[in-house]
């Protein structure tokens, strides 16, 4: 009896191990991708604020080239 209860022990164990190892790879890529999703909405704020700033730059540009470089 006491060999049995070592192969159920030891079968009860791979399952555990293979189920905390398939939940542990799902949820790290979970997680990534919210990373990648977080860090793509960053970097396009990020264009969007350059984007902006170029257009008033080029504003003021061609204000100056209207007056003649007179501000």
């Amino acid at each position: 009896m006491a060999e049995m209860d070592k192969y159920i022990i030891g079968i009860f164990g791979l399952f555990t191990a293979v189920y905390g190892w398939l939940l542990r790879h799902l949820f790290l890529k979970v997680q990534y991708k919210d990373v990648c999703k977080a860090n793509r909405a960053t970097i396009e704020t990020k264009i969007d604020g350059l984007k902006e700033l170029l257009e008033q730059r080029f504003d003021s540009l061609e204000e100056l080239v209207k007056k003649n470089g007179h501000g």
